[in-house]
Formats: C-alpha cells, sequence, structure tokens
C-alpha cells in the first residue's frame, strides 16, 4: 500500500509511475509490454504489445529466460543489454503484483560518464531525483553479485575436482583389471600356445595345416597382448602429472629401447643409424620411451615385403628447442586422405590396412608430447618412406 492505495494500482498508474520512475517498464507473465515511462519512450523505440526480450537480453542473473525466471529472482539485482542500441544496458529490479501477475522494472540507464547519453538522447533532466542514491546502492549490489558469482562458480569447481578425483580412481581400478584380469591370461595363452606346438605329434599329412593354426593363435594372441599394453600406456597417460619431468639423455633412452626390441631387431634386420648431436631434454623419462619406442616400432611394422627397414633418427638443438628426426624406408603414408587422420585415435591409414595395428600408438605419442609442451609433424609419401619431426624444450 502507498497512502492507502494498491500497489497494482500505481503499478498501472502511467502518470505516476511515469514521474517517479521514468525508466519503469510494466509487462504481464507472457513479457509483453503494456506500459513504460516517458523517458523510455523517448531514448528507446519500444511499443506497447512488443514482446519485452525482443528488445532486451538478461544478462544477470544467470539463466533468466522467462517470466517464471524472473519471479524467481524477485529480490536479484537485473542487468540487461539493449537488443536495439550496441552497448546500452538497463540496471534495476522487478517488482511483482501476482495477483495481477504483472511485473515491473524499476531502473534507469546503465552509466559510467556524459558519453553514455548520446546515443539515447538523454539529459539529467530524464531522470528521477533519487538515481543518485540508486546508482550508489546498485554499484553495493552489483559488488555483492559478483561476490556471490565468485562463490558459486568456487562451488562448481570443488564439485568437477571431487567427481574427476572419483574418475581416476575408478581409472586405478580399471588399468589394475586390465592388467591381472586381462593380461596375464593373454600371457598364459601365448605360452601355452608355444608348449602345445613343442609338444604336438601331428602326422606329415597335418603339419602343414598344424603350423598355420598355430601360427594365426600365435599372432591373435599377440595382438591381444599389445592391444592391453597400449591401453595400459593410453590410461597411464591420461592422468597426466602424476609423474614429474626430469633431464632425460636421448641416447641411453635409444639404447633401451633397442634392448627391449632386440629379438625383432635381428629378426627384421632393422639398420638404426643415430645422430645424436644434442643428447639432453627435459621430459618424463617413461613418456619419453614411448614415444620413441612407437615411432622406432611403427618404423620397422610398416615396411614392403621383404624390404629390409632403416631408421634414422637424428637429435640436434635449435635455439630452445629439441628437434628429433626419426626417418624410415617404408611404406609411406598419402598425407592428402590420411593427414587428417594420423594422430587420431584407434585410425587406421589405408595404405597400411594390411599391417596388424590398434590406431592408438600414434594417438598417445602426441598426447605425450603435447603433455611436456611439444609439438610432431609428419612428412611422407607412399613408398618413400616417412619421417616424423619431434619439437621438444629442452629446458
Amino acid at each position: 500500500m502507498i497512502n492507502n492505495i494498491p500497489i497494482r494500482d500505481h503499478l498501472t498508474d502511467h502518470s505516476f509511475m511515469s514521474d517517479l520512475f521514468p525508466f519503469y517498464i510494466l509487462l504481464n507473465e507472457d513479457l509483453k509490454i503494456l506500459n513504460f515511462g516517458k523517458s523510455v519512450r523517448k531514448a528507446y523505440n519500444l511499443s506497447i504489445g512488443d514482446n519485452f526480450l525482443d528488445h532486451y537480453t538478461i544478462h544477470r542473473p544467470l539463466g533468466v529466460k522467462g517470466y517464471k525466471d524472473i519471479l524467481k529472482n524477485k529480490s536479484a539485482l537485473f542487468i540487461m543489454n539493449s537488443a536495439k542500441i550496441e552497448g546500452q544496458k538497463l540496471r534495476g529490479q522487478m517488482y511483482f503484483d501476482e495477483t495481477a501477475k504483472i511485473c515491473c522494472f524499476l531502473g534507469a540507464p546503465l552509466i559510467q560518464s556524459f558519453q553514455d547519453l548520446m546515443p539515447l538522447k538523454l539529459n539529467l533532466a530524464d531522470f528521477a531525483v533519487h538515481d543518485s542514491i540508486g546508482q550508489f546502492l546498485f554499484s553495493l549490489q552489483m559488488h555483492l553479485a559478483s561476490i556471490n558469482d565468485s562463490q558459486q562458480i568456487a562451488d562448481n569447481l570443488q564439485k568437477s575436482n571431487d567427481r574427476l578425483q572419483e574418475i581416476n580412481e575408478s581409472l586405478d581400478g580399471f588399468i589394475y583389471k586390465l592388467t591381472h584380469d586381462l593380461r596375464d591370461p593373454a600371457l598364459n595363452i601365448a605360452a601355452m600356445l608355444k608348449l602345445l606346438h613343442k609338444s604336438a605329434k601331428v602326422s606329415e599329412e597335418n603339419n602343414e595345416t598344424g603350423d598355420k593354426m598355430y601360427g594365426h593363435l600365435l599372432t591373435a594372441s599377440s595382438n591381444l597382448i599389445k592391444t592391453i599394453d597400449e591401453f595400459i600406456e593410453l590410461s597411464k597417460a591420461e592422468k597426466a602429472g602424476e609423474r614429474k619431468p626430469e633431464l632425460c639423455n636421448i641416447n641411453e633412452c635409444l639404447e633401451e629401447i633397442e634392448h627391449k626390441l632386440n629379438h625383432i631387431i635381428l629378426e627384421k634386420k632393422v639398420r638404426i643409424q643415430k645422430e645424436i648431436e644434442h643428447e639432453t631434454v627435459f621430459f618424463t623419462p617413461d613418456d619419453l620411451k614411448s614415444v620413441l619406442q612407437n615411432l622406432v616400432t611403427n618404423a620397422i611394422k610398416y615396411q614392403p615385403e621383404g624390404n629390409l627397414p632403416i631408421i634414422k633418427i637424428h637429435a640436434r638443438k635449435e635455439e630452445n628447442i629439441l628437434r628429433i628426426d626419426v626417418k624410415d624406408n617404408g611404406l609411406g603414408i598419402d598425407l592428402e586422405s590420411n593427414e587428417h587422420k594420423i594422430f587420431q585415435i584407434f585410425s587406421r591409414l589405408d595404405a597400411n590396412s594390411q599391417v596388424n595395428g590398434t590406431g592408438i600408438g600414434l594417438y598417445l605419442v602426441k598426447k605425450l608430447i603435447a603433455k611436456h609442451n611439444g609439438t610432431i609433424t609428419v612428412e611422407s609419401a607412399l613408398g618413400k618412406g616417412t619421417t616424423f619431426t619431434l619439437y621438444l624444450p629442452i629446458g
């Protein structure tokens, strides 16, 4: 009640409202404009019956899109962007008469200087006398709203962090299951196949068939083990930040890889030519081994039939970057049709479809390099081999 007159009567008394609140805007529950103040009439091209949201977007409170949202935020600070005049904002509050299902915006333009009045063709006489006090109260309310928003953001971040912690714990369990419940049985199968083949007594006419079956089974079990190992490596890589980078020696790393791959290097008669002009880089040791081993393994694997693999590894310093080129004489890649998917997970390249693979290795390589703020590029052509170039920060 104001002077014993119901509030709704004041809200619908245009003369009273326009004198006291020259920027008022009266709305119904469909957000249709029922009336507005004299200064609104002067500054903005509004018409009775227009949809309020055609003229203004609500910047604060966040997520307000309709009458019910406005009603839920009846005590909140409102900041609205003009859809018609660039850079212009209104600030104020919404007042309701729930019986009559009308609401009224009471406020004024948000201005920082007289310059802001020029596009609106307004002067100080167009503002209510209480607007200077209102401006101070508005500034205080805006500060409090900012504090509330910051707290809400902090709460949401904490919830996200808690969820990530749960995911990491689940990932630990997944890696354990993958290692013990899948990898160990796969290794046992491969070992038993070898024993079975060694001890089997087959007739001469069935010997060739048996050898083929054994070869297929052994290849399948080996591929299963490799897939599991790559998934384990990928899972570890996804958990970035647990292992800290340190100064690594490239030569020592390559020696370990050659020792690990010694059997296949001898079997395929691989020649690895190394030219290491700069030996050290700041990297996580296991990650660096994984990167180089994947590239060396691919260079051996993707070869034409009967070709002797030659792998050239050249490491040199370029300003504050260590450049490592890993070049092979293998099948090569048709970059025109495959460049976009070389480093995508589970992608297989057309020319290499006859070679078994999981499509995880190069994805893992790029991910590990990116984790250490490095980059990787590729140059290749069908039948002419491939060169992967790594650019890694030295310090």
